[in-house]
């Protein structure tokens, strides 16, 4: 921790002036649910050097920020922007523990401190398909026929637009078999046991390697099917039932 001053002059006046000690763990992408649960949530490994009143600046704390600071039993108040020309008399920004990407250490943290987190027991599905049918890009667009051939084998259907954050970690955390279309809802494998199969659905125009990398730095079995894609913002896709059922197959399902 090194602290420094900073002079920032500009012709333009301030509009605001934030007196009490604040913590910046906010950043460009923060609002979206996989970069709060991977990366905000990482920059709280320095609270033990921040003033106990500080507040936690975030840009707009929506929901489940709160929700997840809250089981994460942080219980400092998250604030916003008071104005966008604001003066803050003491301002800590903790880094991030690997900036503009992922690494071991933040995952191990983050899963260091996510076990500790206590919620209430959601029926306890063994087998989950996550669907997107409720978002508006990345969906699996014979999402029937997917669903009517994983259902004998046990598989539930779930979708996670709705659900709170105890209801997303609790889901995965007694879950053994996910397989989950790209998207916002598989960054909870974080929470996940080590040992569960994870099946990733990935349009070829939309390829990302994260979590790959969180599911194996997590001790989980990963896997992706990989198929092309509608293109253009949405990236839906036909997804072959045999490539599945392959996937499981060759995690030992």
């Amino acid at each position: 921790i090194v602290p420094v001053t900073i002079n920032i002059l500009s012709e333009q006046p301030v509009e605001a002036t934030v007196d009490r000690p604040t913590v910046l763990i906010s950043h460009q992408w923060a609002n979206n649910y996989p970069h709060m649960l991977l990366e905000t949530m990482s920059r709280w490994w320095a609270e033990k050097e921040w003033p106990p009143d500080s507040d936690i600046l975030w840009e707009t704390p929506l929901p489940f920020m709160q929700q997840m600071a809250e089981l994460s039993g942080r219980h400092r108040r998250l604030v916003s922007l008071p104005a966008p020309r604001t003066l803050y008399r003491e301002l800590w920004v903790p880094t991030m523990l690997c900036p503009y990407g992922h690494s071991r250490r933040e995952v191990e943290y983050l899963r260091s401190g996510y076990d500790q987190i206590v919620v209430p027991p959601v029926p306890p599905y063994e087998k989950v398909y996550i669907s997107r049918r409720d978002a508006k890009t990345r969906r699996v667009v014979n999402e029937k026929a997917l669903s009517d051939a994983l259902e004998p084998m046990g598989f539930t259907g779930m979708t996670l637009g709705q659900a709170t954050v105890a209801e997303q970690i609790s889901l995965f955390r007694h879950a053994k078999v996910i397989i989950a279309p790209h998207g916002a809802g598989v960054s909870n494998v974080i929470f996940c046991k080590p040992d569960t199969v994870v099946v990733e659905l990935v349009p070829q125009g939309y390829q990302h390697p994260m979590y790959g990398y969180v599911a194996a730095w997590s001790g989980l079995k990963y896997g992706r099917v990989v198929r092309p894609d509608s293109g253009g913002k949405e990236h839906d896709m036909t997804v072959a039932v045999e490539d599945v059922t392959r996937a499981l197959k060759e995690l030992g399902v």
